[in-house]
């Protein structure tokens, strides 16, 4: 399994977090800071166990959408949560801050239209490329207004989840 990346928002501040799977054990990162973590989620409970660090903690999670509600020690948490490709697929947060923002695969499949090209200036929300997978197509969307970087698949080519498709500056 990959690294894989998300913006998480509590309060007003989003961070950037990476989980990558590690000998049977998790490597969280939050920003500059890399922690040790084992999770069990228990099937049909709203219950999560976290050992970070070695340290033991519990939650009681409840999912709407991109948002979490997370309860532990008695007090309540606002959470909002987006994946990398989540962005991609139409107006997420990831990348929100300007720069270079890599717009990846969030599944196997087909590529059956590349709508954007190389330098061409593009809409948040514009369709980038159309991908194919158990015969849904699946739009991917500019998460923000920028220009076109690079275009790093074609029609017809087969992508693997979170393989590069374009740049967008």
């Amino acid at each position: 399994m990959a690294v894989e990346k998300y913006r998480v928002q509590a309060g007003e501040q989003w961070f950037d977090v990476s989980i990558e799977p590690k000998n049977g054990r998790y490597a969280v990162t939050v920003g500059e800071k890399t922690w040790e973590a084992d999770l069990e989620v228990f099937t049909g409970t709203n219950l999560v166990s976290l050992i970070l660090d070695r340290r033991s903690l519990k939650f009681l999670v409840d999912k709407d959408g991109d948002r979490y509600t997370v309860l532990r020690n008695l007090e309540l948490h606002e959470v909002r949560v987006k994946a990398a490709w989540a962005a991609a697929k139409g107006g997420g947060t990831a990348g929100a801050g300007g720069g270079d923002l890599t717009i990846e695969s969030p599944l196997v499949g087909v590529v059956v239209q590349v709508r954007a090209q190389a330098g061409q200036k593009v809409e948040k929300g514009e369709v980038l490329c159309v991908i194919e997978a158990m015969k849904m197509q699946n739009e991917l969307k500019a998460p923000r207004a920028g220009t076109v970087k690079a275009v790093r698949v074609s029609q017809g080519q087969k992508v693997a989840q979170k393989q590069a498709l374009l740049l967008l500056g």
